[in-house]
């Protein structure tokens, strides 16, 4: 009894022991968070009130565009941007004017792109300036300390390796626009991103573009980083690589030969076995390094104050009249609806007088009796005249329609032109007036109102290599993911023209053949062994009669257009150029030539063997030398 008795009693006075514990702690922190909260909490609140989560997007890199195989045409370089946090500042104006001296720029500009993001008592910083040089750079980071509002974060940059050679396919980068967000052009980009403002840049920016990233972290009120809060970081996307079908080598001789003839104008290059642009080449021309980050107000008054334009894809956006090399589908045409055969004669004597009006051949002696293969190869006008008249004009438009004269090609490109090919109903429709027989005769030798791209007419020489297989020519051939895995791009647009008897076209091959081989107007594009097949084509800006001799005095402003479009070789055909000199003046002498280089640099960088002769030429003659011919205007505009 009596051990019981004392075992209650220790029991109680640990109870009562740990009792007073637990209210002596439970006082404790009573007295503790009544100490913080009461006598302590304005200061705390102060101090939470100075720190502040700063918070950077980290741009994903675009992805690289490769030509071919494989060189680089638009990378990405380190480059380094300068931030403010308005609120960090103790005195703004003063920081604004240190870096108006250090940046070469106004106090007021700096101050309008901070409203623009914001306010000038914003938390988070503010791009102010892009892309520091090195001075820069040097200058503003040996000062940083004094200035803990300002910050300055490595990103990359858009890079074009080659300049303005590749420039109208790629295009350019820049800030997604204002009206460009509301509008919802760039679904994929938020604002201030890059996104591609013209070309491929534009075309495939949901493949380059990425997804972006961010970096947040925690500072005091002096701008010092307040290293228990850590650095919360979710890394970028980066875009992803595009290989294009484009061949250097062939768009760098294309470049030179424009260069050498001092001419400005456009050349494309089609592989034929899969429709991929080797060449898109326009002159004159830019560099899209200009726009990076973004381009200087003088550099951009410049370049569209240019009369001749240069920021136009003359390959895909300026539309001519074909002149000559119209003559391949008045061919086809005529002899598809039987208005003549290959033995139709007619007799050239340097014009004939068509519905009251004389209409000249280029060569003022004439050509004598001409058949059609003379005819095509001698670019003769007066033989095209009488095939006009035997043509209605909307038959020649079904077959022009037929090779997509009059439509666009659908290249993977913004803004390209249709073109136009006239009819009966659209000279009503536009003019309010019928068509004249007249007009036909000038549609039937590429003049009047007939209107053709580049890649138009080097798809339309695609087609006919390939007896009448057209193909939707376009310039991306694979994407590669940041993994490096390959994803092939179907382009299925595909169609067989039906209507043309496969012996035509074997005909008009062979007449090709000769313009280039037989002494024709294409001497000059002749590459012994590779059998080039092309037809010069040459177009009046101003009419002989009425402009006289002004074209021979101010030729960069009247003189004629040069056409020359082919495909080699005869045998296997593998490329189809189109080559237009703006006025170049004739086909044969300025256009020619420009066209033999990119074959040139075609066969030459694959070390392909000269081909034999095919079977129907081993017994012509073929010419020795360029021939003197040169391919005249006609005076047949109305």
């Amino acid at each position: 009894m009596h051990n019981t008795q004392f075992d209650r009693e220790r029991i109680e006075i640990r109870i009562k022991i740990i009792f007073w514990i637990v209210v002596a702690v439970f006082v404790t922190f009573f007295i503790g968070f009544w100490y913080l909260q009461v006598i302590r909490g304005p200061y705390y609140v102060v101090l939470a009130q100075e720190n502040v989560r700063r918070e950077y997007p980290i741009p994903a890199p675009r992805g690289l565009i490769l030509t071919r195989d494989n060189q680089i045409l638009a990378q990405n370089r380190l480059s380094h941007n300068l931030f403010v946090t308005p609120w960090l500042s103790k005195n703004l104006d003063h920081t604004l004017e240190f870096l108006s001296n250090s940046l070469g720029t106004t106090r007021e500009d700096l101050k309008r792109m901070i409203l623009k993001e914001g306010n000038i008592r914003s938390r988070q910083p503010v791009l102010v300036y892009q892309d520091l040089s090195l001075a820069q750079l040097a200058y503003i980071s040996a000062r940083k300390i004094e200035y803990p509002e300002i910050d300055i974060k490595q990103e990359t940059k858009r890079s074009y390796p080659h300049g303005d050679l590749f420039a109208h396919v790629l295009g350019y980068v820049g800030e997604l626009t204002e009206e460009q967000a509301a509008k919802k052009i760039f679904p994929e980009a938020k604002k201030r991103e890059i996104v591609g403002q013209a070309g491929i840049e534009r075309y495939y920016n949901r493949y380059l573009m990425g997804e972006a990233g961010y970096e947040s972290k925690v500072v005091n009120s002096n701008g010092m980083e307040l290293k228990e809060f850590g650095v919360t970081e979710r890394p970028p996307k980066p875009g992803e690589a595009l290989r294009l079908g484009l061949d250097y080598n062939m768009q760098q001789a294309a470049h030179d030969a424009f260069l050498e003839k001092g001419r400005y104008g456009s050349a494309v290059a089609i592989n034929i076995k899969t429709r991929e642009v080797m060449v898109m080449y326009s002159d004159p021309y830019y560099d899209p390094n200009d726009f990076v980050p973004r381009i200087p107000p003088q550099i951009w008054k410049d370049l569209i104050n240019d009369p001749r334009h240069p920021l136009q894809n003359r390959t895909i956006q300026n539309k001519f009249s074909p002149g000559s090399t119209f003559k391949l589908i008045m061919t086809l045409a005529a002899l598809q609806e039987k208005k003549i055969t290959p033995d139709t004669t007619f007799f050239c004597g340097g014009s004939q007088f068509i519905y009251n009006r004389t209409f000249r051949c280029w060569k003022p002696g004439g050509h004598g009796a001409v058949n059609l293969h003379k005819a095509i190869v001698q670019s003769c006008d007066v033989y095209f005249y009488n095939v006009g008249m035997r043509m209605d004009i909307d038959t020649i438009a079904q077959y022009a329609k037929k090779f997509g004269i009059g439509s666009s090609t659908g290249i993977d490109l913004q803004n390209e032109a249709a073109g136009l090919m006239p009819n009966r109903e659209w000279k009503q429709r536009v003019a309010h007036d019928k068509w004249y027989p007249g007009e036909t005769i000038s549609v039937a030798i590429g003049q009047g109102p007939v209107l053709v791209t580049g890649l138009q007419m080097a798809s339309v020489l695609a087609a006919i290599a390939t007896d009448g297989i057209r193909e939707q020519p376009h310039l991306l051939s694979a994407v590669l993911d940041p993994d490096g895995k390959v994803r092939d791009v179907d382009h299925a647009k595909k169609e067989e023209i039906t209507g043309i008897d496969p012996q035509n076209y074997e005909f008009l091959k062979q007449a090709l053949w000769g313009v280039v081989n037989e002494g024709g107007t294409g001497g000059k594009a002749r590459i012994d062994g590779f059998d080039v097949c092309g037809k010069t084509g040459t177009v009046q800006v101003i009419g002989f009669e009425r402009g006289g001799n002004l074209w021979k005095e101010q030729k960069e402003r009247f003189g004629d257009h040069a056409w020359f479009v082919a495909f080699a070789p005869f045998s296997d055909p593998q490329v189809a150029v189109a080559v237009f000199v703006e006025h170049g003046g004739h086909g044969s002498d300025a256009a020619a030539p420009v066209a033999k280089k990119i074959f040139e640099a075609y066969f030459q960088n694959r070390k392909i063997p000269p081909y034999d002769p095919p079977p129907f030429a081993k017994n012509i003659r073929r010419a020795t030398a360029a021939p003197k011919v040169q391919e005249e205007p006609s005076d047949n505009i109305e």
